[in-house]
């Protein structure tokens, strides 16, 4: 995983996330994004872009060949849908 992020973004400023996937297989994928801000009181600037992650992720499924995997391995971690919750986003997975 690679991710940086340049600037913060200011009250009245647009973000706007672009993502692309650029490899998937059963075993895993892999993705890429930009983040962009448009300052409105800098219209000219138009959008600049001041972000970019690149992530891989691992197909893993609890009933591979019989293996445990912890709960930490996993995303959607009982934490995760908790936070998800607690914002209003029905979480039922």
């Amino acid at each position: 995983m690679r991710a940086r992020l340049d600037r913060e973004a200011g009250p009245g400023m647009t973000l706007r996330y672009t993502a692309e996937l650029v490899q998937q297989s059963p075993l895993g994928a892999s993705t890429t994004g930009r983040v962009e801000l448009f300052d409105h009181a800098n219209a000219e600037a138009g959008w600049v872009e001041i972000g970019q992650i690149d992530l891989m992720f691992s197909h893993l499924d609890q009933n591979m060949a019989g293996a445990e995997f912890p709960e930490h391995n996993f995303v959607f971690s009982e934490s995760f849908r908790t936070l998800l919750r607690s914002s209003g986003i029905a979480c039922d997975f």
